[in-house]
C-alpha cells in the first residue's frame, strides 16, 4: 500500500502541535482540518463531535464552496450510522450523501475518530473531481487519529476548562499520532526526525517490542548523550 509522504506526515505532526497549544476545542479542530485538506487535497472537510445523545454534529467545516459549507454545517446524523470499514456510497449517512451530490463528488471518505470502540466524532472528506489516492487515504486516517487524541484530551469533545498547553501533552499528542502511522512511513528514522521537530524535543527515540517482549531501539535522533542515556 502506498504510504503518506514525509511532507504529509510532518504537516499532520505540526498541526498536532498547534492543536496541543490551543485553549479551545474549535481552534484545535480547525488546525487539524486545515492540515487534512493540505495532506489529502480534499475540496471539503467536516469534523463532527458526538453530543450526549450520540448525534454527530459538525464542529468545523473547511470548504472551497460556501454552499457546500452551509450544507455540511447544518447537517447531523447518529453515531450508529457511521459505517464499518470502507463503505460503499449507498451506505453513507444521508447527510453525507446529500453533501456529496451537491458537488458531484468523485471521492468521499468518512472515518470515525476516537478509540476503544466508542467513536467520539468523525471526519468526512470530499473530493469534487476524483477518488482519493491511497496515500491520501492514509493521510485522512492519520488525521482521524489526531482528532481522536484531541477529543480525548479535551474531555470527550467538551472543551470547557481544558487545555493542551503542557509539554507532556504536546509530546504525547505528536508521539501517539506518529506511532499510529509508523508502518506507513518511509522509515523509522524519518518518524523520529518529524517527532522531534514537531514536539520541540532535543531528542527522540523510537522503540519496538521484540519477539521476547524486550524493547528494541529502532531509531533515534538528537545528541549522542541523550541516546546513551536510553535504557538498553
Amino acid at each position: 500500500m502506498d504510504g503518506i509522504s514525509a511532507q504529509g506526515l510532518e504537516t499532520l505532526a505540526a498541526a498536532g502541535r498547534r492543536a496541543a497549544g490551543e485553549n479551545g476545542l474549535d481552534d484545535a479542530l480547525e488546525a487539524l482540518g486545515q492540515a487534512a485538506v493540505e495532506v489529502t487535497g480534499a475540496d471539503a472537510v467536516a469534523i463532527r463531535v458526538a453530543d450526549e445523545d450520540g448525534t454527530l454534529g459538525v464542529r468545523t467545516v473547511i470548504s472551497r464552496s460556501e454552499a457546500l459549507a452551509s450544507e455540511l454545517a447544518g447537517s447531523s446524523f447518529p453515531v450508529g450510522e457511521l459505517p464499518d470499514g470502507d463503505p460503499s456510497p449507498e451506505r453513507l449517512p444521508g447527510a453525507v450523501r446529500r453533501a456529496a451530490r451537491l458537488i458531484g463528488a468523485g471521492g468521499v471518505l468518512l472515518l470515525p475518530t476516537g478509540g476503544g470502540g466508542r467513536p467520539l466524532g468523525s471526519i468526512e472528506l470530499l473530493h469534487a473531481t476524483r477518488e482519493f489516492e491511497p496515500g491520501e487515504v492514509v493521510g485522512a486516517q492519520l488525521a482521524a487519529a489526531h482528532i481522536g487524541l484531541v477529543l480525548r484530551a479535551f474531555g470527550l469533545g467538551n472543551g470547557a476548562g481544558s487545555s493542551l498547553i503542557t509539554t507532556e501533552a504536546t509530546l504525547s499528542l505528536a508521539g501517539d499520532a506518529l506511532a499510529a502511522g509508523l508502518d506507513r512511513a518511509r522509515s523509522a528514522e524519518e518518524v523520529v526526525g518529524v517527532a522531534a521537530r514537531a514536539s520541540g524535543a532535543e531528542a527522540a527515540l523510537l522503540w519496538s517490542p521484540g519477539e521476547d517482549g524486550a524493547l528494541e531501539l529502532l531509531a533515534a535522533t538528537g545528541p549522542d548523550d541523550a541516546r546513551a542515556a536510553a535504557p538498553s
